[in-house]
Parts: C-alpha cells; sequence; structure tokens
C-alpha cells in the first residue's frame, strides 16, 4: 500500500509488465515486481542461490521505499530505538540490509531529529548563562593599593624551632582586591590575638584598607 501512494505510476507500469519512466528516480535500481507485489530492486548478485539462502531476498533484493512514506519512518524509529538512540550511521548500515531508500542518510537524520525527543535533548546546545557584575572594589582605578583588601590564613607550616622540636606556624595573606598584590605575614597560632597583632602590623606599613 506504501508503495502504490508512493510510487503510483511506476506500479502501474511493472503491473502492465511495461518499462518505468526513465525520469524517475528509481528507474536506475531497475524496480521489479516480486511474487507478493512488492516492489524490490535488482542486483548484481541475484542469480547467485548460494548468496540468497545465505543472506535472504532482502539483502539481495532489498524493497524499494520513498523517503517520505509514512512507512519509511516507522522503520527509521523502530531500527534507531531497537538500537538505543545509537549513532545513525548504524541505523543507515542496517536499513540497508533490507531496503532501498532514495537520499537515506539525509532522510534518517532527518527524522531521527525531528521525532526523537530524547535525541533532541542530549544534542540541545546549552545556553551559557549571564555572567555577573564585577564588584566595584575590582574596578577602583587611581587608588592606592590595599585601598580595598580582604584577608585569609594559609597553613600549618612546620617550622623548625630548635633541633630537635617543631613548630606549627601559619601566614596571613593580605590581598588587594583590585591589583591582586599580596602582603605576607607569619602567625603564630589560630589564636585571635596574635591575628589580630598581625593585622595591626599590616596595617601600620599599608595603611588600614576601606573594606
Amino acid at each position: 500500500m506504501a508503495q502504490k501512494e508512493s510510487y503510483k505510476n511506476e506500479y502501474n507500469d511493472l503491473c502492465k509488465g511495461k518499462d518505468i519512466n526513465k525520469k524517475s528516480h528509481i528507474y536506475k535500481v531497475l524496480p521489479y515486481l516480486d511474487s507478493n507485489g512488492v516492489i524490490r530492486s535488482q542486483t548484481r548478485i541475484s542469480n547467485n542461490k548460494e548468496n540468497l539462502e545465505k543472506f535472504g531476498l532482502d539483502r539481495i533484493n532489498p524493497i524499494i521505499l520513498h523517503r517520505e512514506s509514512h512507512l519509511t519512518k516507522l522503520f527509521i524509529l523502530k531500527e534507531h530505538n531497537a538500537l538505543v538512540h545509537n549513532n545513525e550511521k548504524i541505523v543507515v548500515t542496517n536499513l540497508l540490509h533490507r531496503f532501498y531508500i532514495n537520499k537515506i542518510r539525509r532522510t534518517v537524520n532527518n527524522v531521527i531529529r525531528r521525532n526523537c525527543l530524547e535525541c533532541r535533548i542530549s544534542h540541545a546546545k546549552s545556553i551559557v548563562p549571564l555572567m555577573g557584575d564585577i564588584p566595584f572594589t575590582r574596578l577602583t582605578l587611581h587608588k592606592n593599593v590595599f585601598t580595598y583588601a580582604m584577608a585569609d590564613l594559609l597553613g600549618p607550616i612546620t617550622v623548625k624551632a630548635t633541633r630537635f622540636t617543631n613548630n606549627k606556624r601559619y601566614v596571613l595573606v593580605y590581598s588587594c582586591l583590585t591589583t591582586r598584590a599580596l602582603h605576607l605575614e607569619g602567625v603564630e597560632n589560630l589564636d585571635s590575638n596574635a591575628t589580630l597583632r598581625t593585622l595591626q602590623n599590616i596595617f601600620n606599613i599599608r595603611k588600614a584598607p576601606r573594606l
């Protein structure tokens, strides 16, 4: 029924034993009607009975289907789902074992992209979100270094105190938010008084920041 709808003139000519129109796109594949009234393509290995028994009639004389037929779309989606949404080239290879479809690669790609929701989601391009505005502290030009700054502790670092003892020491990293300049000061321990004393030393040298 699908072939009668897609190849009406060709089907009538073949039923009457006539040659089909040379302008038909299936003329070069030498179509013929089998015993069941299905239009198939003739190949150069059709006369070998061993190949017929080994590969089957569909492999030797593939069935001709139109690329815009609804039946073609169903066969493509069935093969695509059976291969668990694999590469389109594998779908084309498996379909060529049974059918002749004009412009099959383009047809398979179009059918899968338009009808397979899972593949459309997996191949969709992600939208890059807009980045937030840069804080004003990063863009304060013509200001002294460390006008806007932040501090963090680095460590612990093992320091050799005596010949037989080692102590843990920390480093206070004082960073300028505008120029990324660094000022490093050693801290004896994580005690708040030791940290405040180190910050006070930095402020005496660099001046207190605005933030």
